[in-house]
């Protein structure tokens, strides 16, 4: 196995980790937003998924070997 070969393979496990990330955040936020009666907490829960957007789109761009 070449370099570039198990380069494309760690950035696929990257960006699979990444999707996963994201449907547990989706999953989290909308259960919160969806049971939660409380309006603080709601507020938050947005908050944290905003932040995790953030984060997520920038750890994408920085797997992707043409945006490096």
């Amino acid at each position: 196995m070449n370099d570039q070969n198990k380069n494309n393979i760690r950035e696929g496990l990257a960006k699979i980790a990444l999707a996963i990330y994201v449907l547990l955040t989706i999953a989290t936020c909308a259960g919160v937003w969806n049971f939660c009666e409380e309006p603080a907490v709601k507020v938050m829960a947005g908050l944290l998924f905003a932040c995790n957007a953030v984060v997520v789109v920038k750890l994408w761009k920085k797997s992707d070997p043409e945006t490096k």
